[in-house]
């Protein structure tokens, strides 16, 4: 920014100097990202090669303090949210509600969301009834009675007047240790806050909303060393060295994880700055505390939250543009904090940046939420600084009986990622999020990798689903040391029919002796009997004489053989005829291809068919099986596909 606060928008790579640990760094990356120019002039945002708009989506968090705060700080937070949500937020701005409180202590009242009319109403719905109250009123109590005994003509006291302030002053220091006390745990419970967002991609902006903590909390109150007090040990005059190792580590978390913090002081007017306020004053005041969250997270203190206008006009100039500096890292597995250090060649320029990062940590050294966090990641992004390999080749297959439809997950463990996860506490945990990534299906296990054979694995699991698009993922990870895999797949499942004929995913086999299998969870039929359901019921065939294709076959393999099941709700003894096609996907032409058919006999409404092709002669490529299905009895007709690839 500018000395008046306007983003500074034509700085170039050798502009910069970043400094790790004080040693100077070279960049290996340099983007500029501009949402909108501050620019009147379009030519001269054209001369300097500003874009006019540049797509990537903000994230904000409206972060509310309950407990260090006041109920007009929290009327006068509400208020200058809501003009944020009406007059800056754009569009494609993410935007969560966050609060703390004493009681509840953090609260997720919005999860990052385009839909602000959702969070306007989380906004809405901020009550006062879990505020703390201001700590700066204890502060003020605590320090008074301090000044009030000191006074030569309180020395005079008898017996029982001095016995009733000493009482007094008793009780406010119990206050004020409590407050202490909540100074910790909001702490420990803000450094989670800062490992947690560190698991969301991209730049983080809160704008918290609190009257702070006062310095005097932290540093006690430096008027009064030295000062001798008849009856009371001053040791409170002194800082308190753990609760500002704690703010402080608290706030190099929360730098840590790519977020900048914009304190707005919520009782009002700065009385900090006001002349009619010794220093004394300004020490039981929050400003100090707020002051340091932004600095050391690249973001930036407002002293009166009443003129929420022109506050939330600069937030918007500073988070619409920046610039990232990318450098490459000697990663060590110490979790040791770096320092970071920006500065611009160029005079004049007031620089916001990140203060520093943490180095990974062993998987053991990690907290019970990091742990969490690294398993959220997993499953809902497939990343984690502990994946062993990303391939890890799976199929869906839907499939319909008398009674039920699902999916089969069926996923090839390769022997190296089986030898990598080797321990007595594996953990596998399959996930199905329908289309709008709503959460289906959840189950997980326990697995001791140690006692499996040390080659490949096909792992499946069935689950009932009703129709639908889904998106399955199988999340496998050493719970000691972290390390895991990822499956991630497409699947969909047909709306079923009173009448006509169903096809099953056809499931592609290859004659190799041997494989290893590891079942998941079995499904149940929904009827008196409860009979379990396993893959070879769907698909009837000795698994032991072959071998399930899951990923690319290999040239000259012969012998592809699909096993199509048929369910035909009308005939309880189908006859089914099937025509294969296989189609080129490069060409989208038919090729030739030899083939011969042979099925069990039919029960209960369903038949299982066995199509074999010569697949030897296949050129590597991309192909698409097509079944065509006719039932005899009943001229129903329906078609299925799956597609595989040749190496």
């Amino acid at each position: 920014m500018d000395s008046h606060g306007t983003p500074v928008t034509d700085l170039k790579k050798e502009d910069f100097e970043l400094y790790d640990n004080g040693k100077l760094q070279l960049f290996a990356d340099f983007e500029k990202r501009i949402l909108f120019t501050p620019l009147d002039n379009t030519e001269q945002a054209r001369k300097e090669g500003i874009p006019n708009q540049t797509k990537f989506n903000r994230k904000f968090f409206l972060f509310f303090d309950l407990a260090f705060n006041s109920a007009r700080g929290i009327k006068n937070a509400k208020e200058a949210a809501l003009y944020f949500i009406d007059h800056q937020v754009r569009p494609s701005d993410e935007v969560g509600v966050l609060s703390y409180s004493a009681t509840k202590y953090l609260t997720i009242h919005e999860n990052l969301t385009t839909n602000h009319k959702k969070v306007k109403e989380a906004v809405e719905g901020i009550g006062m009834k879990n505020f703390l109250g201001r700590a700066e009123d204890v502060e003020r109590r605590y320090w008074g009675m301090i000044e009030e005994m000191a006074r030569p003509e309180n020395s005079g006291l008898d017996e029982t007047e001095k016995a009733l302030k000493t009482n007094e002053f008793k009780q406010i220091g119990f206050d004020r240790l409590y407050f202490k006390q909540q100074v910790i745990i909001f702490s420990r419970t803000m450094k989670e806050l800062g490992q947690a967002l560190s698991h969301i991609q991209g730049r983080k902006d809160i704008l918290y909303l609190s009257t702070g903590i006062p310095s005097s909390i932290f540093e006690g109150d430096t008027a009064k060393k030295g000062v001798s007090m008849r009856d009371f040990i001053f040791q409170d005059a002194f800082a308190d060295i753990g609760l500002n190792d704690r703010y402080d580590e608290m706030i190099r978390m929360l730098a840590a994880s790519n977020s900048s913090i914009y304190p707005l002081y919520a009782e009002g007017t700065n009385t900090s700055s006001d002349p009619s306020y010794g220093f004394q004053d300004r020490q039981q005041l929050g400003k100090s505390s707020l002051q340091r969250m932004a600095a050391k997270t690249g973001g930036k203190y407002f002293g009166n939250i009443q003129d929420y206008g022109t506050i939330m006009e600069e937030i918007q100039n500073a988070t619409s543009s920046f610039y990232v500096l990318g450098y490459y890292i000697g990663e060590t597995w110490d979790g040791k904090y770096h320092e970071i250090a920006v500065k611009t060649k160029r005079k004049g320029c007031v620089v916001q940046a990140q203060a520093g990062y943490f180095n990974p940590k062993p998987f053991s050294e990690l907290t019970a939420l990091e742990k969490k966090m690294d398993f959220l990641e997993l499953a809902l992004e497939g990343r984690s600084q502990f994946l062993v390999s990303r391939h890890f080749p799976g199929e869906t297959m839907h499939f319909a009986t008398e009674r039920i439809s699902g999916l089969v997950t069926l996923s090839k463990i390769p022997a190296a990622a089986v030898q990598e996860l080797s321990g007595k506490q594996v953990e596998i945990v399959l996930l199905i999020f329908d289309e709008k990534d709503d959460l289906r299906h959840f189950k997980g296990w326990r697995v001791d990798f140690t006692k499996l054979p040390q080659k490949d694995i096909f792992l499946y699991s069935l689950a009932s689903l009703p129709p639908g698009t889904y998106k399955p993922r199988i999340v496998i990870r050493n719970t000691q040391t972290g390390k895991s895999i990822v499956s991630s797949v497409q699947a969909g499942i047909q709306e079923p029919a009173d009448s006509g004929l169903k096809l099953s995913s056809p499931l592609l086999l290859v004659p190799e002796k041997g494989a290893a299998y590891l079942k998941g969870e079995r499904i149940k039929e929904e009827d008196k009997d409860q009979k379990t359901i396993d893959l070879t019921d769907l698909y009837p065939c000795n698994f032991n004489l072959w071998t399930p294709v899951v990923e690319e076959m290999e040239r000259g393999q012969a012998g592809l053989t699909a096993v199509v099941r048929s369910y035909v709700p009308e005939c309880q003894y189908p006859d089914m005829i099937i025509f294969p096609r296989l189609m080129d996907q490069s060409t989208g032409g038919i090729v030739p291809l030899p083939f011969s058919v042979s099925r069990q006999d039919p029960e209960n409404h369903s038949q299982i068919s066995f199509i074999t092709f010569q697949s030897e002669q296949l050129k590597p490529g991309n192909y698409i099986l097509h079944f065509d299905a006719e039932e005899t009895w009943t001229g129903l007709k329906s078609s299925v596909s799956a597609a595989f690839s040749i190496k």
